[in-house]
């Protein structure tokens, strides 16, 4: 039984990759909004992709959102499908973010789908992202679309712009309005590492930005990525 259990479980190794990353960088924002206080992030993930496209990862990172330390760590597990064809390409997936260690009362931990969808033109890749997470905060539904295009630069540089719109279904429990969000990210590939640079901003003012908090405006933050290889699937 267990040498039949082998031979099932080898051609779907052999034919998958394992990879692993750690990143830090000076501020976790995400969406104009930091998720560290304005203070640094270490990060880090391991990721399992198949031939087929078929996916599944975690990743996480220290957090701070003046709430006593309650939550301290950011745990995503997800699961999905990317894919090609010609030009077109796409990835759906589901994500599930939690805050281990925080009271559930908080209604940190929730989970949201994700569709990504890109086109190769011969001068840039443009595309459009949604996503809905099933309650934001303990506030409800939130709905965000994103545009995005991705321009080659000299020396193997990339320019990424994006802008998105963010949509609540409770802005008064959240003390956040809708609101639309900008990025400008300058990125460069030195092998296994990966080094971003980026501006963005959501135009809230800290009145606007839950109820009082520091943790909107412009932000500029860089995001510096090591990638490991743990199986090539080979």
């Amino acid at each position: 039984m267990l040498l039949l259990g082998a031979l099932l479980v080898h051609p779907l190794i052999a034919q998958a990759a394992v990879t692993a990353n750690v990143a830090a960088t000076n501020d976790y924002v995400f969406r104009g909004i930091s998720n560290s206080g304005h203070r640094p992030a270490l990060q880090g993930g391991l990721d399992y992709t198949a031939d087929s496209g078929v996916y599944a990862g975690t990743w996480l990172s220290n957090v701070d959102f003046n709430d006593g330390r309650q939550a301290r760590t950011e745990v995503d597990y997800y699961a999905g499908h990317a894919g090609s064809k010609d030009a077109f390409s796409w990835d759906a997936s589901y994500l599930s973010f939690n805050y281990p260690g925080t009271a559930k009362s908080l209604k940190y931990a929730s989970y949201k789908y994700r569709l990504d969808f890109r086109y190769s033109l011969p001068t840039a890749t443009v595309g459009v992202y949604y996503d809905f997470i099933r309650d934001y905060f303990g506030s409800g539904a939130a709905q965000y679309v994103e545009g995005i295009a991705i321009i080659p630069l000299p020396h193997e540089f990339n320019l990424d712009l994006r802008l998105g719109r963010q949509r609540l279904s409770n802005n008064a429990m959240l003390g956040l309005p809708d609101y639309t969000q900008r990025s400008i990210t300058l990125q460069k590939r030195f092998g296994e590492w990966d080094a971003r640079l980026t501006w963005q901003s959501n135009g809230l003012g800290r009145a606007e930005c839950f109820a009082g908090q520091n943790w909107c405006g412009d932000a500029i933050n860089l995001l510096v990525t090591r990638y490991f290889t743990l199986l090539d699937g080979k």
